[in-house]
């Protein structure tokens, strides 16, 4: 967002030497978006019909004025307003530009931030286009950015440094200052982040014994469904099944129901979660490796068991 801004003078002020160092105008702010005027809220503006937000991206000669400055010159939505411009030079000198007129083509209560005092305000080609034609012209005295990326701050703040732009403090930045400053609104996401980030570190330092309870729960998992099923494995013992062949059976089942649950779980994390599926393979291969590993470790223990005794107990 850029911005401008220039003084301007009607006919209901004293005419006063624009030179003299008591001249006071008003202030003409001059934006290329409405965002300054809608952070009071949506209801700060109040377009005239045929109007909107769009107005700031060209260079119609119309303009909005404040709420209680419109009335006190007894003007109305539409009509022209006629106007004297005069541009700043470095170090505050007013320099005469000429005659201007505008339609107002909006209200608004409060003109945004960096132009507290304005009680006009339009598109910043339009305050181009009319001190063009004064063979004048404007540079952004200020701008606007927004970090759509916060975790970025440090790297913009060091850019900043290596091309000597000064960081102000939001609570001392004034309008005037000179040369190249910027505002950096961050304490706000200092706050936020800070807190998250000593969170993020103690999950961290966890996250090796949350995975080991995960594989120990995985484990536990295994080998109780697999010793849920010892009579089932002595039945195929009795029929002629060997061991090897057992286990085989027995191991590939788990294996399916493993993989099942497995899929399901890793496609759910990373849909809900957003979490990127390498990050997700780790947790993932150690979930398979216990599940197994239980399930095999239960088999086996299983195979030796007699099975006599148990279909005698069975029976």
């Amino acid at each position: 967002l850029y911005t401008a801004r220039a003084l301007f003078t009607d006919s209901e002020d004293q005419e006063e030497d624009v030179r003299s160092p008591h001249f006071n105008g008003h202030i003409l702010a001059a934006y290329t978006a409405d965002t300054p005027l809608t952070e009071a809220g949506e209801d700060n503006i109040s377009y005239f019909s045929g109007y909107d937000s769009s107005l700031f991206g060209g260079s119609e000669a119309v303009c909005l004025l404040q709420e209680d400055f419109l009335n006190s010159r007894g003007l109305q939505l539409g009509d022209s307003y006629h106007v004297r411009l005069n541009t700043l030079k470095e170090g505050g000198e007013v320099y005469p530009a000429g005659e201007a007129e505008f339609k107002i083509a909006g209200t608004f209560r409060e003109s945004g931030s960096g132009f507290a005092n304005a009680v006009a305000v339009c598109s910043y080609d339009t305050l181009k286009a009319a001190l063009s034609q004064f063979n004048l012209h404007i540079w952004p005295s200020s701008a606007w950015l927004k970090v759509k990326d916060p975790t970025q701050l440090n790297r913009i703040k060091e850019a900043m440094k290596e091309a000597n732009i000064t960081s102000v403090l939001p609570q001392a930045y004034l309008f005037s200052t000179q040369g190249s400053a910027a505002v950096i609104n961050d304490r706000k996401f200092i706050l936020r982040a800070e807190p998250l980030e000593r969170n993020i570190r103690l999950l961290q330092s966890l996250y090796p014994l949350f995975f080991a309870a995960v594989a120990v729960i995985a484990f536990l998992v295994s080998y109780l469904l697999a010793q849920s099923r010892r009579d089932e494995i002595a039945v195929c013992r009795s029929l002629g099944e060997s061991r090897t062949g057992v286990f085989l059976q027995f191991f590939w089942e788990s294996t399916v129901v493993c993989l099942s649950g497995a899929v399901l779980g890793f496609g759910a994390a990373a849909l809900l979660s957003g979490i990127s599926p390498g990050m997700l393979a780790l947790p993932l291969l150690g979930y398979l490796a216990a599940y197994l590993l239980g399930a095999a470790a239960a088999i086996l223990l299983l195979n030796r068991t007699n099975v006599i005794q148990v279909l005698t107990t069975l029976d």
